[in-house]
């Protein structure tokens, strides 16, 4: 069995109240109990870091008391409730949810798209059907609850890696995140300010539809002006697609004669041997991969573990693979101009693999913000099926060590770093295809490049 690096999205909620108007399936405190010992033993088997959680004091003491709230019947609700919290402990490590919300409602959803800035939430899109409600405005409360404190209860349940979670990932989720922490509502409370002046208005929710968003396909291609390309890769995912696009693309500006090319890999997750195709046409050079893989040995893994214990080392139930320099495959069309790769937050997973061999072999220049992984961090994933409620837990099993990695508290950092301002967040004003302009022009003057 081929295990392969891929980004987790799933459906999570939180909240420690009971769910008391459910139709749903409810199981006896017993069968709770089950699922959660399951549950955390399970994770002490496959995932490669889950022990340094589980056997810390404080940890041991908020399990027992959660243990000890539960004396009556309870939904698969209520169970994500309890444990998300305790259980998501990296960005691929997480329980999914995707039962019924009780009571329900017609129209349940936040009516805004917001961003988050500061700790505040400002209004980026009215949905609602108040036309007084502007751009810009910040929302200092909802429903009696104040923004930070709404902000930092959803941070604790939206999966992520490193010490927080990143406020642009809370704010594309909001609407769908606070309806699975808080509940259905069909109307919403809120205090507004702009500038100094606060008021309180009260708005109607939206329904799932009516919460429109652009989507960019899986690629887009743009040949610009003064011999430059723009490539937008959404993900390393569909390989037949996506080997015969990029062959396509690349075969174009050969053809063209392209000089500078821009890849837009603002978006994470997919096979890292398709970011390894993709640097395949970028450099004919060796470049050094991850450091190494540090997979925990469980049943779960045994085939892998089977197939790759020649290529590694066994010591205390963990098998260390150690990677040697990879050599790309050779391309007829590979680019021999100059190469930009916009990244950010959202740069993920597969993704950031792609851009720390990037930076680690100076392939290319990166532009942006730093990306969303830590350059040591977990990842491939097992999914957990608990023995009562039938929930699925998906869990890592390995620990990677990126190119060049040093420490778990860092990850890929661009070569030039551009700041978003508000304004520029709130119209969607892209700074980072601007900067990579701006240097492809400096080059071509210095360069005197037609």
């Amino acid at each position: 069995m081929k295990y392969v690096w891929i980004i987790l999205s799933v459906f999570i909620l939180c909240s420690i109240t009971f769910s008391q108007e459910s139709l749903a399936d409810l199981f006896e405190p017993e069968e709770i109990v089950e699922d959660i010992d399951f549950l955390l033993k399970s994770l002490n088997d496959i995932h490669p870091t889950f022990n340094q959680y589980l056997s810390n004091p404080d940890y041991q003491n908020n399990l027992e008391s959660i243990k000890k709230t539960i004396t009556q019947p309870m939904s698969k609700y209520d169970f994500f409730k309890l444990m998300q919290p305790l259980i998501s402990v990296d960005g691929h490590t997480s329980l999914r949810f995707d039962g019924e919300i009780y009571p329900k409602k017609e129209a349940p959803f936040f009516p805004f798209k917001i961003l988050i800035r500061n700790n505040q939430i400002y209004v980026k899109e009215n949905l609602s059907a108040n036309p007084n409600i502007q751009k810009g405005m910040i929302i200092e409360s909802i429903n009696g609850q104040q923004s930070s404190t709404i902000i930092n209860l959803l941070s604790k349940y939206i999966p992520h890696d490193g010490a927080t979670t990143h406020p642009e990932k809370i704010a594309g989720v909001f609407h769908t995140f606070y309806q699975l922490i808080y509940g259905n509502f069909s109307e919403f409370n809120l205090t507004i300010r702009n500038g100094e002046k606060r008021e309180n208005v009260i708005v109607n929710g939206i329904k799932s539809e009516d919460f429109t968003s652009e989507t960019k396909p899986p690629f887009d291609f743009q040949i610009l002006d003064n011999n430059a390309a723009y490539f937008y890769i959404e993900g390393f995912r569909q390989p037949d697609l996506f080997m015969v696009n990029i062959d396509s693309i690349f075969t174009i500006l050969q053809e063209k004669n392209i000089k500078y090319l821009i890849i837009d890999k603002r978006s994470g997750g997919g096979f890292t041997n398709l970011a390894d195709s993709l640097l395949s046409y970028l450099t004919n050079k060796s470049y050094k991969q991850f450091e190494k893989k540090v997979v925990k040995i469980s049943s779960a893994n045994r085939d892998y573990i089977d197939e790759n214990k020649s290529n590694g080392l066994i010591s205390d139930g963990y098998l260390t693979i150690e990677y040697g320099p990879a050599i790309p495959v050779k391309r007829n069309q590979l680019f021999n101009g100059k190469t930009y790769i916009l990244m950010g937050w959202e740069t993920y997973s597969a993704a950031t693999y792609f851009v720390s061999a990037i930076k680690c072999n100076q392939i290319a220049t990166l532009i942006g913000g730093e990306a969303g992984q830590p350059l040591i961090s977990n990842g491939d994933i097992q999914g957990i099926n608990l023995p009562n409620t039938k929930m699925i837990c998906y869990s890592s099993m390995s620990t990677y060590y990126f190119p060049c990695a040093e420490n778990r508290d860092e990850s890929v950092k661009p070569d030039y770093e551009v700041k978003l301002s508000l304004e520029d967040l709130l119209n969607d004003t892209d700074r980072y295809l601007e900067h990579a302009i701006k240097l492809i022009d400096r080059d071509r003057v210095a360069n005197k490049t037609e």
